[in-house]
C-alpha cells in the first residue's frame, strides 16, 4: 500500500537523482549552466547589425501599439497584439540575431554567467528603438491635431 511515507521517500530519491544529474552535467560541460540561457548573436551578425535589428524590432512593436491605442475600436486588441508581436519578434530575432527585444531577458543570464560581451548591444538597442519610435509618433501626432 502506498502511503505518505513511501511517497516522501520517493520524492527524496528523485531530488537526489536530479542533483546528481545536474552535478554531472556541470562537470561534463565545464560551463556555467546559465550560459545556455544566454542569447548569442547568430553567425555573420556584426554588432551594428544586431543593434539595428533589435532597435527596429522594438520600434515596430511600439509603433503598432501606439497606432492601435489611437483608435477606439482597435485599443481593446492591444493585449493580443502585444503578445503576438513579442512572440513574433522573439521567434524571428531569436533564430537569426539571437535577440528577443527584451533587455531583461538578456540581463540575468549574462550577469550570472559572466559573459557580458554582447550586453552593450542587447540592453540599449530595444530601449533606443522604443524611444525613437515613441518620439516620432508623438511628433507626428502633434502635427495631426
Amino acid at each position: 500500500m502506498i502511503g505518505p511515507s513511501v511517497i516522501s521517500d520517493q520524492v527524496k530519491q528523485i531530488h537526489l537523482q536530479l542533483l546528481i544529474v545536474c552535478a554531472a552535467v556541470g562537470v561534463l560541460t565545464a560551463e556555467s549552466p546559465t550560459a545556455y540561457a544566454l542569447l548569442q548573436p547568430g553567425a555573420g551578425w556584426t554588432a551594428p547589425d544586431l543593434f539595428v535589428a533589435e532597435a527596429a524590432g522594438m520600434g515596430v512593436i511600439v509603433f503598432l501599439v501606439g497606432y492601435f491605442l489611437r483608435s477606439a475600436h482597435l485599443a481593446p486588441l492591444v493585449p493580443w497584439l502585444v503578445g503576438l508581436l513579442i512572440g513574433g519578434a522573439t521567434t524571428l530575432l531569436g533564430t537569426t540575431t539571437g535577440g528577443c527585444v527584451n533587455p531583461a531577458r538578456q540581463f540575468g543570464p549574462a550577469v550570472v554567467s559572466g559573459l557580458l560581451s554582447s550586453m552593450w548591444v542587447y540592453l540599449p538597442a530595444p530601449v533606443v528603438g522604443a524611444l525613437v519610435t515613441a518620439l516620432t509618433l508623438d511628433r507626428v501626432n502633434k502635427h495631426r491635431t
